[in-house]
């Protein structure tokens, strides 16, 4: 292969695999213990049909010496090695082989499913050496993915923000089991007392008095020095918890057994551990984000903070890889799809097909912009009645929001600039997003 970006040689491979003579490719079918692999060649066919490797070093090396073999035997100049990704139980192997100096390509489980239709009239069953033929077909005709390397800052930094995202996941599932399981049964007007579930008055009431009984069993200065930044008494948080002991004596909460005592301890304690391990990953992300590079200037884009700048520096790479905006748009899903067929047509929408966390952060960081910046908030609101100013509307215009959004920080990445509110404009008559739905 010539010296030239890995991005690029991608886009070669997948442009040559499907016609030149000089490639092996070669489908591995990855299990938690073993892997077997399918040697083609677009002239020859197929070369070897069921190859076993177990996941041992000394499995690995045999593979590696196979593969040399059969290129030496017929002459080929390069081998691409493709491979359906299953949890992560492919991981060792294709890093083992990118490690080997092998171009490692990824097949779409989707596009695995599907093709495997297309195969001997439909009737192409499943096992494993079935499934690898069918990744070397897909290669073939060149429906590969790019293959991310395992072993960088970027995809440790993206371990990082999947496990920011388990951890928010789980405080929702805390806060909801305050509000469903503890204060539903044992003091429910406390679901308009605190709007917030995660603050520090919170988290000591459900330490030291998490129902309507123990409160009321306690006189007022007992109760009021459970929280010792409660401030002065025209302090909001002091009023709020003025309110909380009044209420009690009235509530219908009925009274809380031991066992939900213990409970309310520990969601109180899992919270604020949570709590300190979403900060200290966040204390990380922002070391990262603001190191000195073109991401930095994301942070100048209203609704961008630490957690959407380092999704994109991490999950984008270098920039230069993307020669215009709309394949970062489609990388993130969200394109637009519309299904047709003679006089039906449906109505158009995003794939949803790109990245995940990429679609969420610039989504999540939309609605922050709309609802916080106030230049960006009037330019939504003038545009929103323009379109009508309903539900679908408005859910429609967040997506042509979000999507000028990554045009922008396109923009900004590569031309090294930080954000101008005056080169922000988002088109509102366009008859393909008028439709989209979001």
């Amino acid at each position: 292969m010539p010296t030239i970006s890995k991005i690029e040689q991608f886009r070669q491979v997948k442009s040559e695999a499907t016609k030149n003579k000089d490639y092996l490719l070669i489908g591995l079918d990855a299990s938690k213990k073993s892997s077997v692999a399918c040697f083609y060649n677009i002239e020859k066919d197929t070369l070897i049909r069921k190859y076993h490797v177990n996941h041992s070093l000394e499995d690995f090396q045999r593979f590696t010496y196979k593969i040399e073999q059969i290129m030496e035997i017929n002459n080929f100049q390069n081998a691409v090695i493709g491979i359906e990704p299953t949890g992560n139980y492919h991981k060792p192997l294709s890093e083992y082989l990118k490690n080997k100096g092998y171009f490692v390509v990824y097949v779409s489980s989707v596009a695995a499913k599907n093709n495997r239709k297309t195969i001997a009239n439909g009737r192409w069953g499943k096992n494993d050496p079935r499934d690898a033929y069918n990744i070397v077909d897909l290669m073939r005709q060149g429906k590969i993915l790019f293959y991310r390397d395992e072993n960088t800052e970027s995809a440790n930094i993206r371990k990082y923000l999947l496990l920011r995202q388990r951890l928010m996941k789980l405080k929702t599932s805390l806060k909801t089991r305050i509000r469903n399981n503890i204060w539903a049964c044992h003091f429910p007007e406390l679901c308009n007392i605190f709007r917030n579930t995660e603050v520090h008055e919170v988290m000591l009431l459900l330490e030291y008095c998490p129902s309507a009984e123990l409160v009321k069993s306690m006189d007022f200065q007992s109760f009021i020095s459970i929280f010792p930044l409660a401030g002065n008494k025209n302090n909001k948080r002091y009023l709020r918890l003025c309110r909380v002991w009044q209420t009690a004596k009235t509530s219908v909460g009925f009274p809380m057994p031991s066992s939900t005592i213990l409970e309310s301890k520990m969601i109180a304690r899992d919270i604020q551990r949570t709590q300190k391990d979403i900060a200290h990953i966040d204390k990380i992300l922002a070391e990262f984000c603001t190191q000195n590079d073109v991401f930095a200037n994301l942070l100048s884009i209203p609704g961008f903070g630490t957690f959407t700048a380092s999704v994109f520096k991490s999950t984008l790479g270098n920039i230069n890889d993307f020669n215009y905006a709309g394949q970062i748009v489609k990388f993130a899903g969200l394109d637009i799809e519309t299904m047709s067929s003679g006089n039906f047509k449906g109505k158009e929408k995003i794939s949803k097909k790109g990245n995940s966390l990429l679609r969420f952060a610039i989504c999540q960081a939309t609605n922050i912009a709309v609802s916080k910046n106030k230049v960006i908030k009037q330019m939504f609101q003038d545009k929103l009645n323009e379109r009508g100013n309903s539900k679908a509307a408005k859910a429609k215009l967040k997506i042509k929001f979000a999507a000028k959004f990554i045009r922008t920080a396109f923009v900004m990445l590569k031309n090294n600039l930080t954000f101008d509110i005056n080169r922000f404009n988002v088109p509102v008559n366009d008859p393909v997003l008028r439709t989209v739905r979001a």
